[in-house]
């Protein structure tokens, strides 16, 4: 049987807080438009999700309505990043969750990660939506970096998300919250 996903959630006081990220010039946000399917397809190929082509409709379905954001590539209109609001999940009714958090390998090193994750933290907010959840591999480590980083906090639940959670903190260097 395959282990539980980590999970995490995003502080509400935080959210409260959070400032409208602010990409380079080179980017622009916006949300997913008819027309993005190849490229999306690409961008979570390169990305390393083995997504089939009806992925799309499956994403979408679960998205809140223009949940779906990217940033692209000023120049070239190339998707470079993107993340989305999903609904929420059954096993957590009072939360909505974000997902799909990719960024294509060759914009690596300009924190669009960190950037569209905000960019959906901003979108629930400004849709009222409060608690927000996510939920990632022990492998994904550079997400997991940025994660932490952003002031998501661990749902440690059981012995074995403890020790899962400070296998990853000490494999990443990044000491647990006080």
């Amino acid at each position: 049987m395959a282990a539980r996903q980590l999970m995490m959630r995003y502080p509400v006081e935080r959210l409260e807080a959070l400032s409208d990220p602010v990409f380079a010039p080179d980017f622009v946000l916006r949300p997913f438009r008819d027309g993005d399917e190849a490229g999306y397809l690409a961008l979570m190929r390169a990305a390393g999700f083995p997504w089939a082509d009806d992925m799309i409709q499956t994403v979408q379905g679960k998205a809140m309505p223009g949940g779906i954001l990217f940033a692209c590539d000023a120049k070239t209109g190339r998707i470079a990043a993107t993340a989305m609001a999903n609904k929420f999940r059954p096993e957590t009714p009072d939360d909505y969750e974000l997902g799909w958090v990719a960024a294509h390998p060759d914009y690596r090193g300009k924190q669009l990660g960190t950037k569209i994750c905000a960019a959906v933290l901003i979108f629930y907010r400004q849709a009222g939506v409060r608690h927000v959840a996510l939920h990632t591999d022990d492998f994904r480590k550079p997400a997991l970096v940025t994660y932490l980083r952003q002031g998501w906090q661990p749902v440690i639940d059981d012995e074995e998300m403890a020790a899962r959670w400070q296998a990853v903190r000490e494999e990443l260097g990044i000491p647990a919250a006080p």
